[in-house]
């Protein structure tokens, strides 16, 4: 009996694998340990590009407030004040955007980060008007400072611009063309040596950000892999206890389980009022059903009868048990196990709502049956030494019952047991 319900479960539960001559094994395919970059910014990309954004936004406008300080007494009427003023009211726009984005990314990646590249262009183009202020007013040691300035933006936006090539060139490239006017048009002498400094930084910065980009993008999403393959790992890890304390076939718990829950039970009991009630249930003539009506009936006949003995332990439950525990051992065996107060334990009543409820007739392959079965039952209390002792008397009990025909009910208490050993 056990090896038929075995060789059912493999059976149910195998992989369906192709057969060969049909298909063909294809040629392993060659994969590229670094991917180039997608044409359309992978989600978890832009929500680190938008999460990023608000502590360089914050910083820049610091930075702006400085210049403005820096070069306000120098400059003619409200030109530098204006700067400032829409200056921040682009860094306020692009920080409400950003944190408004950060709800909603994920249905439209691509043109989330498509606007962000568009408020860093905004931000490059802002920056570089600062020059369109200079005049011969403003100290040289100012000027040095806004040049500074200007000069090491693009490497400073890296962290929150790199992740997307296209925003990080957007914010630099207005920053490299005004270095171009600078040089050209507010020096009066070495223009094209400037030019040509300026040239070479802004390409070298340029190769370098892009390089940079790639090892953050590919970083990014190798941890987020890691991260999924973990989750996978933890999903299995999960699913393999499952079966190692469940039986697959009735979704009850196994005997090792069983004996774990049982034995924490009553040890749990000790020096207390409560009393345990065990039931070993044995379905009847179960071969006969598999060698009638085949496997998969005799596979049905053992998930309906596990659905009853929980329905019944259920409703048990909800008027007297405080626990209780049902499993399969093995075969056509089963074995349900109560807790509660002794004086409201009553072993017999609950043996008959059993029994009534899993002999209740069923169709099987088109077929009416009522399953017969015995039922073994053995009571236990603070005193019973170990689970061991109260499964042979309900297992003696059950034999009893079966000796009997069937479909009875045999109490034992584990002393009787003992005896009649």
């Amino acid at each position: 009996m056990a090896a038929a319900g075995t060789a059912s479960i493999i059976y149910r539960f195998a992989p369906d694998t192709p057969d060969a001559q049909d298909h063909p094994r294809r040629p392993a395919q060659r994969m590229s340990t670094r991917p180039p970059y997608p044409k359309d910014p992978p989600t978890e990309l832009v929500g680190e590009l938008l999460a990023g954004s608000t502590p360089t936004l914050l910083a820049s406008n610091l930075v702006a407030l400085l210049v403005y300080t820096v070069i306000a007494p120098y400059v003619p009427g409200t030109a530098a004040l204006l700067w400032f003023v829409a200056f921040t009211a682009i860094n306020l726009a692009r920080l409400i955007w950003a944190r408004l984005e950060l709800v909603r990314y994920r249905r439209h990646p691509a043109r989330s980060a498509n606007l962000y590249a568009l408020g860093a262009f905004l931000g490059g183009s802002a920056w570089a008007a600062i020059l369109g202020l200079y005049t011969p007013e403003i100290p040289s040691q100012s000027a040095l400072l806004v040049l500074f300035i200007l000069v090491c933006l693009p490497p400073a936006a890296l962290p929150s611009n790199a992740l997307h090539a296209p925003s990080f060139l957007a914010f630099a490239l207005p920053l490299f063309v005004g270095l171009q006017y600078w040089a050209w048009y507010l020096l009066t002498e070495l223009n094209l040596e400037f030019s040509l400094l300026g040239l070479t930084y802004s390409i070298l910065v340029t190769i370098s950000g892009l390089r940079y980009g790639r090892s953050l993008r590919e970083n990014i999403l190798r941890n987020e892999e890691n991260r999924g393959l973990l989750r996978e790992i933890r999903a299995m890890n999960e699913q393999l206890r499952q079966y190692a304390y469940k039986d697959p076939l009735t979704e009850l718990a196994n005997r090792r389980h069983f004996d774990e829950h049982a034995e924490n039970l009553l040890s749990q009991i000790r020096d207390t009022d409560q009393a345990l009630a065990l039931f070993l249930i044995d379905i009847d003539d179960f071969k006969a059903v598999n060698d009638s009506l085949g496997h998969d009936a005799g596979d049905q006949l053992l998930q309906h009868v596990a659905e009853r003995i929980v329905s019944v332990s259920r409703h048990a439950e909800l008027v007297a048990i405080e626990r209780f525990q049902a499993a399969r051992l093995g075969g056509d065996e089963f074995v349900v196990l109560y807790q509660a107060p002794a004086n409201e334990l009553d072993a017999d009543a609950i043996a008959h709502r059993l029994l009534e409820a899993v002999t209740q007739p069923l169709e099987l392959e088109g077929r009416t049956f009522r399953p017969k079965v015995s039922i073994g039952v053995a009571c236990g209390s603070a005193r019973t030494p170990d689970i061991r002792s109260l499964m042979r008397a309900a297992d003696r009990a059950m034999y009893r019952a079966k000796a009997a025909g069937g479909n009875r009910i045999t109490c034992l208490e584990p002393a009787e047991s003992a005896a009649g050993d």
